[in-house]
C-alpha cells in the first residue's frame, strides 16, 4: 500500500493515534478505577457501523466512571459529568472530540492522584501537652508486664 497524498498520511497516523489512545485509556480505567470494560477491544473499531456502537459504549463507561467516582457532592457544586451525546457528536469529526473527552479524563486523573495523596497521609499523634493541657498532669505510664 502506498501513500501518495499528505491528506492520506495524516488520516493514516490520526486514525492509529485514535486506536492506540482509545487502548491506553481502556487500560487505565481498568486498572485504576476497576471498571469492568467488556466489549471495549480495540480491533472492534475495524468493524464498520459497530464501531460507533463501540465508541458510544466507551463514552458511557467514562460518564459511569465519573458518576461513581465523583459523586453528587462534584456535580452540584458545577462540575457536570461527560455528555456522551455532545462527545460522541464531536467524535464524528475526528479529533474535535478528544479535547472535550480528553478534560473529562484529566479530571479523574487528578481526583485520583488526590485520594492516592490523602491515602499517603498519615497524620502523627498530637504530643501530650495538646491532649492534656498545658498545665495538666500526664497520665502514670503502664506497669511493666509479668514475666
Amino acid at each position: 500500500m502506498r501513500f501518495r497524498g499528505f491528506k492520506t498520511k495524516c488520516i493514516f497516523t490520526l486514525s492509529i493515534y485514535v486506536l492506540v489512545w482509545h487502548a491506553q485509556v481502556v487500560r487505565w480505567l481498568r486498572e485504576e478505577f476497576n471498571i469492568p470494560v467488556k466489549g471495549q477491544a480495540t480491533w472492534r473499531l475495524f468493524i464498520p457501523v459497530y464501531d460507533w456502537v463501540v465508541w458510544w459504549r466507551y463514552l458511557k463507561l467514562i460518564r459511569q466512571t465519573e458518576a461513581s467516582t465523583f459523586g453528587a457532592a462534584e456535580f452540584s457544586r458545577g462540575t457536570k459529568p461527560l455528555s456522551v451525546g455532545r462527545a460522541f457528536f464531536w467524535s464524528g469529526m475526528w479529533f474535535a472530540g478528544g479535547p472535550y473527552v480528553n478534560r473529562h479524563l484529566n479530571a479523574l486523573d487528578a481526583f485520583k492522584r488526590g485520594q492516592m495523596a490523602a491515602a499517603q497521609f498519615v497524620p502523627s499523634p498530637p504530643p501530650p501537652a495538646q491532649l492534656y493541657g498545658a498545665g495538666a498532669a500526664l497520665p502514670p505510664p503502664p506497669p511493666p508486664a509479668a514475666v
